[in-house]
C-alpha cells in the first residue's frame, strides 16, 4: 500500500472525496483494517497493533492510506512510550488559550519543539512529557506564569544571567 494521499495534498478528514493516486479514478472506498508495524531498534523492536483506514480503488484495485493513518500510528507510538499524544499536548496548551510562542515563553520549551510535538513530527522526552502533564494542573501553570512575569525580560535562562559561564567546554 502506498501512503501517497497526504503527499498529494488531498483532504484527510473522514468522508472527504478522494481519487486514486495510481489511476486518478474517483471511485475509491474506505475500509478499516487491522495492521501492525515495527517500532524500535535492535532487540527492542516491537510490533504495534492499529486499525487503519485503507482506501481501495474500484477501477484498478490499488490501495492507499491517507494522513489519518500516520496520525493513528503516531498515537500508537505515544501510547507505547506512555507519553502524551500530539492532540493531548495541543489540548494542554489550548486549555490556557495560549499561542505556541506564549506557551514556549512560560515553559521554557522551544516553540519549534512544541510545534513538532503537536504535529506529531517529534516525540517529547520523558521529562518534557512530565512537565506538560504537570501543566494540566492550573496551579502549576499559575506558578510558571508568575515566574515568567517575575524574570527580567531580556534574560530568561540562568546561563544567560551568569554571562554564559555554564556553557559546556
Amino acid at each position: 500500500m502506498a501512503s501517497r494521499e497526504a503527499e498529494q495534498g488531498q483532504g484527510c478528514e473522514a468522508g472527504t472525496l478522494r481519487s486514486c493516486p495510481h489511476c486518478g479514478a474517483a471511485t475509491v472506498k474506505e475500509t478499516w483494517c487491522a495492521s501492525s508495524f515495527p517500532y524500535g531498534a535492535g532487540a527492542l523492536v516491537t510490533d504495534l497493533e492499529v486499525m487503519l483506514p485503507v482506501w481501495t480503488c474500484e477501477a484498478c484495485n490499488g490501495q492507499f492510506l491517507d494522513c489519518r493513518a500516520e496520525r493513528i500510528k503516531t498515537e500508537a507510538i505515544c501510547r507505547h512510550l506512555r507519553i502524551l499524544t500530539p492532540a493531548q499536548v495541543r489540548e494542554t496548551r489550548q486549555v490556557y488559550s495560549m499561542s505556541l510562542s506564549e506557551f514556549a515563553e512560560v515553559t521554557g520549551i522551544d516553540s519549534a519543539r512544541l510545534e513538532g510535538w503537536e504535529a506529531g513530527h517529534l516525540a517529547q522526552t520523558l521529562s518534557e512529557d512530565r512537565l506538560v502533564r504537570l501543566l494540566s494542573n492550573t496551579s502549576n501553570m499559575a506558578t510558571l506564569r508568575k515566574l515568567t512575569l517575575d524574570m527580567p525580560r531580556k534574560s530568561r535562562s540562568p546561563n544567560e544571567e551568569a554571562g554564559g559561564m555554564y556553557t559546556a567546554k
